[in-house]
């Protein structure tokens, strides 16, 4: 078609012109573009004629008798028309592109939304995540990460108790064995496909824990609770009441707990001594509120494990449960770590998890960790000093020195441990909590991958120590001293919590 239209002389259309010259001269046109037009059409515009069936012959046999340069000039003709016409229409409407004014408005009215966000709460995530967190909060609380690589000796005792002894897991050694492989596995397809921290945490639960727990159900219980738990468990910094010399009963905290009040306590119903007859009631509960969302931002986050293992309150014997919910409503020995109680006592294994896609990373799970071991400890340590008590009433003569000596012998020489894991994807961690004096220590055991199937098969075997550990020997030393406080109150040893701190302070 160009080329016809190149071939085609000035004078071949104006010979042509004749047969055209009823055709519109297009308006606008430019003379720039239309030189040749403008000499050959200087006929009269008519307008378009009606589109009936004698027009349509006539433009049939006209378009018949056409040569071939005929039609190249006309297609010329009718190329430059359309050309013309779409320089001389109306651009078309686009939607008019947002003035700085309204993306200036839309953008402040998105940094108020998120100021507000961020000062209505503080994700303790976030927190955790903070570099500032381990090295200020956590340091001010005499809480430690790594600082002791290796554990001291008798925890590496009590370690190689819980890790070594096979024996225990002969008897479930096939179901492990099988709940290895199957964990290896899914830990690649998870992996293979950048899962989230709740896939991750998931799998742990249902594909690991569980199983674990129900090789011996009825007396341990596993939780994913989403509740949080006590504050008043978290390790705190010393105040300066604490370096002042004189008595003082405005400061409390687990490294030093002062007596209670008597003459401020309200006295209790009297329907909580009917199971003890013989002995003194326990002092009123404590209403302090706690509110999280009013958190001391150069404290510790409130622990919020992703899992917890503990001893099941359906294990205990019917005088243990009565204790220990005396203990609980008094605030001196939580043994039931949630806010909203579930049932759950005493947690030797919690889980921090964190999904290998985002959202958090190792260091944040093991910042929470630490503060979830802290709090655990804790509640033994509360429990260890009620039952202390019975050395100071062995003293006075309430019970034979020789008798209580020999229990507590049994008792105080095994070391105060918890356990924790933390994971980032196919990462996982597991770590022993333990005290030093005064301080909160928390040390490495092993790490692993469970995409490799040696690891997820150690991996597996450990954890199976653990809740092992946990349903015999932890078990045994928390009976052995709730043993000691039953003893003592079937004797009729006074046990009231007041007494019990001011003869600690005497």
């Amino acid at each position: 078609m160009k080329r016809l239209l190149e071939g085609v002389e000035s004078t071949e259309l104006l010979e042509d012109s004749a047969h055209h010259c009823k055709r519109r001269k297009p308006e606008h046109t430019s003379d720039s573009s239309l030189d040749i037009l403008n000499c050959a059409f200087e006929c009269d515009q008519t307008n378009t004629p009606a589109l009936t069936q004698q027009t349509l012959e006539k433009l049939d046999v006209a378009s018949k008798s056409e040569s071939v340069e005929d039609y190249g000039v006309s297609c010329r003709q009718s190329v430059e028309q359309w050309a013309d016409k779409c320089k001389t229409e109306d651009k078309i409407e686009m939607p008019p592109s947002p003035t700085p004014s309204s993306l200036s408005w839309r953008g402040n009215r998105r940094r108020t939304a998120k100021l507000a966000q961020r000062q209505r709460s503080s994700s303790p995530v976030k927190k955790a995540n903070n570099p500032q967190y381990r090295a200020m909060n956590m340091a001010d609380a005499n809480l430690f990460v790594d600082h002791l690589p290796e554990a001291p000796a008798e925890v590496e005792t009590q370690l190689r108790r819980v890790f070594g002894d096979t024996t225990l897991l002969a008897k479930h050694k096939r179901a492990i064995d099988r709940l290895a492989i199957q964990y290896c596995e899914e830990s690649r397809v998870l992996a293979k496909k950048c899962a989230g921290e709740n896939e991750w945490r998931s799998h742990l639960f249902l594909g690991l824990l569980q199983p674990l727990e129900r090789l011996e159900p009825d007396t341990l219980m596993l939780s994913a609770s989403e509740k949080p738990w006590n504050p008043e468990l978290k390790p705190t910094a010393p105040s300066p009441f604490d370096f002042d010399p004189r008595p003082t009963s405005t400061s409390h905290s687990h490294n030093d707990v002062q007596p209670l009040d008597v003459d401020t306590v309200p006295p209790r119903a009297p329907s909580a001594a009917s199971t003890f007859p013989n002995t003194p009631i326990f002092s009123a509960p404590s209403t302090a509120p706690s509110d999280i969302s009013s958190e001391n931002p150069n404290g510790l986050s409130t622990p919020k494990p992703d899992i917890t293992l503990g001893l099941a309150h359906t294990n205990f014997t019917p005088i243990q449960k009565s204790v220990l919910m005396q203990l609980q409503d008094e605030s001196h020995v939580q043994s039931e770590p949630h806010q909203v109680q579930i049932g759950l006592r005493f947690p030797f294994l919690v889980v921090e998890s964190k999904g290998g896609a985002g959202g958090g990373n190792m260091i944040g799970a093991q910042n929470q960790a630490a503060v979830d071991g802290a709090c655990a400890l804790n509640i033994l340590g509360d429990l260890e000093q009620v039952v202390a008590h019975m050395r100071s009433r062995a003293c006075h003569g309430d019970l034979a020195h020789g008798e209580i000596r020999g229990n507590q012998e049994t008792v105080y020489k095994v070391p105060m441990i918890v356990f924790s894991v933390t994971s980032e994807g196919p990462l996982y961690e597991i770590w022993v909590h333990y005290r030093v004096s005064e301080t909160y220590h928390m040390t490495c055991h092993r790490a692993w991958r469970t995409t490799r199937r040696e690891d997820a098969d150690e991996f597996v075997r450990a954890l199976a120590g653990i809740v092992e550990w946990g349903r015999r020997g932890f078990r045994d030393n928390v009976f052995s001293s709730l043993g000691h406080i039953e003893q003592a109150m079937r004797r009729g040893v006074p046990l009231r919590i007041e007494e019990v701190y001011s003869n600690e302070r005497g």
